[in-house]
């Protein structure tokens, strides 16, 4: 169980100066999170594996919202609830390494019944990697999300869907000295 607090800072209360578009909002109130999780996990001299499912409640979350077609404000969003699972396993096979996580997370405003779109519906990573000769190793990894919008909305917003989002990186060093 987890309970954080995150008081609106002077910009979001007080807008942000001359010139902004930004509105102030004095009355905004701290935001509260709640969130419990339950996680099962293995472990192996060469493997790990997991499994989490988590639930998570955000009260008065602070918000930027459209007000005009100009300016916008900081606001409550009410009550919003996240859920979701997460399955995760690494292996090595010697010199190798291979891991990978899949999530899937739901996310809906209390009071609006709508769905908000903080987080991609689905998304994995999955990695490879090599130690090699003389301290140099790689890794390839590459991350994948389903089903994202093309930015995060939490109040009466509709925001328009995202392409899938495929990303490949490389990573490799190698360690010197003693």
């Amino acid at each position: 169980y987890n309970h954080a607090f995150r008081a609106p800072s002077a910009a979001e209360r007080y807008g942000g100066g001359p010139g902004s578009q930004q509105l102030e909002n004095p009355g905004i109130r701290p935001e509260t999170i709640d969130t419990w999780e339950a996680m099962w996990e293995y472990r192996r001299d060469d493997r790990t594996g997991g499994l989490t499912l988590f639930r998570s409640r955000w009260n008065d979350g602070i918000v930027l919202n459209p007000v005009t077609g100009t300016s916008s404000q900081y606001q409550n969003t009410g009550a919003n609830e996240s859920w979701g699972a997460e399955l995760s396993h690494a292996q090595s096979l010697g010199d190798w390494s291979v891991s990978g996580n899949v999530s899937w997370v739901r996310s809906r405003n209390l009071v609006s019944g709508v769905e908000y779109s903080a987080f991609p519906r689905v998304l994995a990573n999955l990695s490879l990697g090599r130690e090699l000769d003389r301290g140099w190793a790689f890794q390839i990894n590459e991350r994948l999300m389903f089903k994202r919008t093309l930015t995060d909305a939490l109040a009466g917003q509709t925001p328009a869907d995202a392409p899938d989002y495929y990303r490949t990186d490389l990573h490799l060093q190698r360690e010197v000295g003693d």
